[in-house]
């Protein structure tokens, strides 16, 4: 499929290609739909293998979050920014400040922020060259903190789902990816009784974990996905849920950080047929969307804690809705979305 069938099919609105020969950068910004106002995308980085694949996953974090802003009640479109290469690339500044450039190009279409492969000091540098940028400054909580706490909201919101009981205590979670919204997770269900067990590619964040918390244990990579538990937390890359995992998968429910967790949309329903929940990733991970959509400038934890706390009420409708229309609840967040951004579109035939 060519790239404008693509837009097409996605209801995407534009596609913007970026090249810097002097620093080597190599970027893609997707605007999925403005009807709510300026698209709101993460930034990430990350070495994908193909133009292809980074044209897919870029399209696919562009249209999730059209639909998290919107469920988060934030008057914001979705897009996505991608750095595509290594995650040592960012330290380079030129590589960062010449992305901020390209993204100032575009007039506030896109405002980003720290995602996967990215943090608040590179967002920082990317926002020397353009006003466009979101990033919590030194004295506030971090993002991925505010993240794993909207992460933990929705994952009570599951139990309360699936076990008429919303608390962590003694359940057994496997976190897939412990950067910086996986270990802060870890730290917050440890926190909480839950019993932990992590997975990752680098054994560095795994042994930090495993200092300040003897008692998590380690799962190979390779056998993250066989390991009995309540609950399965992908919070790395996407598309680990393939028409291979989703039948070794041996959880009762599936909520995580990561964005576009399956690889395909049609697994959202062999997950329902196995008896899963699965918390949609733009409903669960909407914690630096909801941080963003709060009053003041600075928060402190009990604030951030107040405001992720919404994701607990959010995913609750969701599967409410779910049930209601007897559909997976990824397709009902879909359709809750789509109508509300088909309604407030209807007013923008009002000429003032």
């Amino acid at each position: 499929m060519g790239i404008f069938e693509k837009l097409v099919e996605g209801g995407h609105e534009q596609l913007i290609f970026c090249q810097h020969r002097p620093t080597k950068l190599r970027a893609l910004i997707a605007i999925h739909n403005t009807t709510l106002g300026a698209a709101l995308g993460g930034c990430r980085i990350r070495n994908y293998p193909t133009e292809e694949e980074a044209v897919d996953d870029t399209l696919r974090l562009a249209e999730s979050m059209t639909y998290q802003a919107v469920l988060a009640n934030y008057d914001a479109g979705g897009g996505m920014t991608v750095i595509w290469g290594e995650p040592e690339v960012k330290e380079d500044e030129a590589v960062l400040r010449a992305f901020g450039r390209f993204l100032n190009g575009i007039g506030g279409r896109i405002v980003t922020f720290s995602d996967l492969g990215t943090d608040d000091d590179d967002m920082r540098s990317v926002g020397i060259e353009t006003p466009h940028v979101i990033a919590s400054s030194p004295h506030e909580v971090p993002s991925d903190v505010g993240a794993a706490w909207g992460v933990y909201y929705g994952i009570t919101a599951c139990l309360n789902t699936c076990f008429n009981n919303s608390s962590v205590q003694d359940r057994t979670v496997v976190i897939q990816g412990v950067g910086g919204v996986g270990s802060a997770l870890a730290s917050i269900l440890v926190q909480m009784g839950a019993k932990i067990f992590i997975s990752d590619l680098k054994y560095d964040p795994l042994k930090a974990i495993q200092d300040l918390h003897p008692d998590v244990g380690m799962v190979r990579t390779e056998e993250v996905y066989d390991v009995p538990c309540d609950i399965f937390s992908p919070c790395a890359v996407g598309g680990v849920i393939d028409a291979d995992t989703v039948e070794r998968l041996r959880c009762k429910i599936v909520a995580g950080a990561a964005f576009n967790v399956l690889a395909d949309a049609s697994l959202a329903t062999r997950l329902e047929e196995r008896g899963i929940l699965f918390a949609p990733e733009f409903v669960i991970n909407a914690g630096d969307v909801l941080m963003m959509n709060r009053p003041g400038d600075t928060a402190d934890l009990e604030e951030v804690k107040r405001a992720t706390r919404q994701i607990y009420l959010n995913l609750s409708k969701v599967f409410a809705r779910a049930r209601q229309m007897g559909v997976p609840p990824l397709f009902a967040a879909q359709e809750m979305a789509r109508e509300k951004i088909a309604r407030i579109g209807k007013t923008k035939s009002i000429m003032c």
